[in-house]
């Protein structure tokens, strides 16, 4: 269907954004969410898959387990 094949492109793009530059962060922000286990979403490239509505505060900390901070986002 089409959310799948939605999810597919998706997670391709993020695989071939790792294969260009393996350091970068992906993260993926979504209403729908993936029908995939969390160590096969990591494994297709995304660091971190964010469901909606989003938490500020959450959101936050779930960047900063990446190792950005919230100065890196506004440009500071």
């Amino acid at each position: 269907d089409a959310t799948n094949e939605l999810s597919f492109l998706i997670l391709e793009v993020a695989r071939q954004v790792k294969d260009q530059s393996a350091e970068t962060k992906v993260a993926l922000i979504t209403g729908w969410g993936l029908n995939l286990a969390q160590d096969e979403i990591r494994r297709r490239g995304v660091d971190l898959l964010i469901k909606k509505p989003i938490e500020p505060r959450k959101f936050l900390q779930q960047l900063s387990g990446l190792g950005i901070k919230a100065a890196d986002l506004a440009g500071g």
